[in-house]
C-alpha cells in the first residue's frame, strides 16, 4: 500500500502505540521529523516549510482540533494515518475501523489513511509528492501574459511580437514556439467576454502540452463548474463562452468540452518558479502562501482580498494586498484591469484590460521588460473605467 502525502504536510498519527506502528514510523519518517503535540513547535516547523509528523496516540477529536487550526494558519494540509489494529489475533474489527476512518474526513482530514492490520503496517510505505505549485527547477526565460478573455487575435499578435513562430505539434494542432526556448506563462481568465474563446483555449492547451505554463482564473473556474452541471449564474461574459462552445458541431463540442475540463482542473492555483524568485498567480499571492496549499490559498489566488462590500458599479471592493508585500520573490498577477502595468513592492499587475479595449500585456522574465499590443476593438464594455495611470 502506498500512502501519498504532500512534501509539506502535518501528518498526525492516530491510535495506540504498538510494535507494528513503531516499525512503520522508523521506515517512513526520520527521527528529527517526529514530535509530540506541542503546538508552538509544530507551527514553527510548518512556518519554516518543514515536513512534520505528530506522534503519540492523538485519540480525541478535541485534542486534534489544534492541529487543524495551525494548518489553516500555515496553509498546510493535515494528513491522518489511523492505526486501528485488532486487539486480539483473529478479531474482526474492520467495520468499526472503517467507520472511524470515515469520521476523520468529516473532522477535516480529507487525506486520511487506515492501517488495520499488522501485515498492512509492515508493507505500507509513504511517498512524498511534490506540491504542484513548486516548480523551483523551472528558471525560464518566460513570457508572462495577462488576462486574455478570448482575445485570440491579440494573443497571436503578442506572441508574434515576442518572437514565437507558428508550428504544428505531433497531433497536428497549431502551436506557437519560440526558437530561443522561451516559454509562455498564462495568468488565467482565458475565457469569457471575448470573441474567440475556443481558439484561445486550444492554443494555450497545445502550448502547455509542450512546456508552457498556466494558472486558472476565476472565470475559468466558473466556466468549468458550469460545464460540470453546477448551478452557476450565467453572467459577466460566461454566456458568450457557452455560445461559442455550443456553436461547435456536436462531436467536436463534446471532445473540446472534455479536454477543457481536464486541462483547467489539472492546473495549480499558482506557481513558484526559478528557485523561488518568481511567483505567478491570477490575482496575486501574499508571501506566507507561496508554495502552500489549501482552500484559502486557492481563494486568494483566484480573487485576491476583498472587503465583502461592493462599489458603486456593483463590483467587489478589493484590498490592495501588494501595498504591504515585503517578499523577495517577484509576484506577477492580473485579475484587476488597469490602464498600464502597476509595479508595487516587487509585485506587478499586468491585466491591462484587452477585452475592454485596452492592451494585452506580457512581462518578459528575467528581463522585466513589458511588451504590449493594443486591442483590436472594445470586445466587451467595462462596467467601470480602467484604473491606474495611463
Amino acid at each position: 500500500m502506498k500512502l501519498t502525502i504532500p512534501e509539506l504536510a502535518l501528518v498526525v498519527l492516530i491510535g495506540p502505540e504498538s510494535p507494528a506502528r513503531r516499525k512503520f514510523m522508523e521506515r517512513n519518517f526520520r527521527p528529527e521529523e517526529i514530535f509530540e503535540a506541542d503546538l508552538p513547535i509544530l507551527e514553527a516547523r510548518l512556518e519554516a516549510g518543514r515536513f512534520t509528523v505528530v506522534g503519540g496516540e492523538n485519540a480525541g477529536v478535541q485534542d486534534r482540533a489544534g492541529f487543524h487550526t495551525l494548518c489553516r494558519r500555515q496553509y498546510v494540509e493535515p494528513v491522518a494515518i489511523l492505526f486501528d489494529l485488532p486487539a486480539r489475533p483473529g478479531e474482526d474489527h474492520r467495520q468499526l475501523a472503517a467507520r472511524r476512518h470515515k469520521a476523520l474526513d468529516r473532522e477535516g482530514f480529507h487525506r486520511a489513511f487506515l492501517i488495520d492490520s499488522e501485515a498492512l503496517a509492515s508493507s505500507a510505505h509513504v511517498e512524498r509528492a511534490p506540491l504542484p505549485a513548486r516548480r523551483h527547477e523551472l528558471a525560464g526565460p518566460f513570457d508572462i501574459i495577462g488576462d486574455i478573455h478570448g482575445c485570440f487575435d491579440e494573443l497571436s499578435e503578442l506572441l508574434t511580437w515576442l518572437g514565437y513562430l507558428p508550428a504544428r505539434n505531433e497531433k497536428g494542432q497549431e502551436v506557437l514556439r519560440h526558437p530561443g526556448g522561451r516559454k509562455a506563462v498564462f495568468l488565467g481568465d482565458l475565457v469569457d467576454r471575448g470573441p474567440r474563446v475556443v481558439e484561445v483555449l486550444r492554443l494555450v492547451m497545445a502550448m502547455c502540452a509542450e512546456g508552457s505554463l498556466c494558472v486558472p482564473g476565476n472565470h475559468d473556474v466558473k466556466f468549468v463548474r458550469k460545464l460540470q452541471g453546477h448551478d452557476v449564474k450565467v453572467a459577466h461574459g460566461l454566456e458568450l463562452t457557452l455560445a461559442q462552445l455550443n456553436a461547435l458541431p456536436p462531436g467536436q463540442r463534446q471532445a473540446t468540452q472534455a479536454a477543457v475540463i481536464a486541462f483547467l482542473e489539472s492546473l495549480p492555483w499558482h506557481y513558484v518558479l526559478d528557485q523561488g524568485r518568481l511567483v505567478v498567480a491570477h490575482a496575486g499571492l501574499k508571501e506566507s502562501m507561496h508554495g502552500r496549499a489549501g482552500g484559502r490559498v486557492k481563494e486568494f489566488a483566484l480573487f485576491g482580498e476583498t472587503t465583502g462590500e461592493t462599489d458603486d458599479y456593483g463590483l467587489p471592493v478589493r484590498l490592495n494586498w501588494a501595498q504591504s508585500y515585503e517578499g523577495k520573490p517577484l509576484v506577477v498577477y492580473g485579475h484587476t484591469a488597469i490602464k498600464e502595468p502597476a509595479w508595487l513592492n516587487n509585485t506587478v499587475c499586468i491585466d491591462t484590460g484587452c477585452v475592454f479595449g485596452g492592451k494585452l500585456t506580457a512581462l518578459r522574465y528575467p528581463e522585466r521588460e513589458v511588451v504590449q499590443v493594443k486591442a483590436r476593438r472594445v470586445h466587451y464594455p467595462s462596467r467601470k473605467p480602467l484604473g491606474g495611470p495611463g
